[in-house]
């Protein structure tokens, strides 16, 4: 575990973004082993990649789906695509709320 008090020098963050198509949203599904997950098109915050295919879902379906981060429920509750979102906190990921493959 990293020492809470040790100075970083930078934090890596993954982007994404939603791409929405009508009522549809994209969403890149990769599978593993121990099952398959689903994220925003986006970067890895190490420079790599890894292979996934292309899924166009209805926005209203995302609360459903194994994506990470936690965004399903924040996508469905949107009025409409293109809405601006409303509350733009999301809980944290944790075991008790996302099952890591």
């Amino acid at each position: 575990m990293t020492d809470p008090t040790t100075p970083f020098a930078r934090v890596k963050i993954r982007t994404g973004a939603l791409v929405f198509c009508g009522a549809d949203v994209a969403l890149i599904r990769r599978d593993r082993p121990a099952g398959s997950h689903d994220t925003p098109p986006g970067g890895n915050p190490d420079g790599t990649s890894e292979p996934g295919v292309i899924e166009w879902v209805h926005y209203r379906d995302a609360e459903d789906l194994p994506l990470f981060p936690l965004i399903g429920s924040a996508i469905s509750a949107l009025p409409a695509p293109g809405a601006p979102p409303g509350d733009r906190l999301l809980l944290p990921v944790t075991d008790a709320n996302y099952t890591w493959v």
